[in-house]
């Protein structure tokens, strides 16, 4: 049996849940599958887009805490250098201080036509009193 028209059309069948029209060119089930798959698709591709943004968002993130870390790591560096090296210069000051008054307790200075006095240890730099000049415009 051929179908020409709409008058050679089986007889409908009503149904309470599912309302078929004959004048219709998809059926409501057949337009409920479509939007099913169609949101199918959206929820597989969706994932994927986030992901796909994620790590993008991430290398970023890494990046700038990188160049950050780099930034920190060269300040404290040179703050780190420069106190361990004023720490150094002056460990070296008192151990130059110390060898020199050593050597000056060790060495007897020698007096008057090769004679050697004894004169006793001298005090270093840091036991010497600081002589303090007055200035020229000092009121008196």
């Amino acid at each position: 049996m051929q179908i020409r028209g709409p008058a050679d059309l089986p007889p409908i069948v009503f149904s309470p849940t599912l309302p078929v029209y004959v004048d219709q060119s998809i059926r409501y089930t057949d337009y409920l599958s479509i939007v099913l798959s169609a949101l199918a698709v959206i929820l597989a591709v969706l994932p994927i887009g986030l992901a796909t943004v994620g790590l993008i968002g991430y290398n970023a993130i890494l990046k700038k805490v990188e160049a950050r870390a780099r930034e920190i790591a060269a300040t404290v560096s040179v703050d780190v250098a420069t106190k361990n090296t004023a720490e150094h210069m002056d460990r070296l000051a008192r151990q130059q201080e110390a060898a020199l008054a050593e050597m000056k307790q060790a060495v007897k200075p020698l007096g008057v036509a090769g004679t050697q006095t004894d004169v006793g240890p001298q005090p270093t730099a840091a036991e010497r009193p600081i002589k303090r000049y007055p200035s020229k415009g000092a009121r008196k």
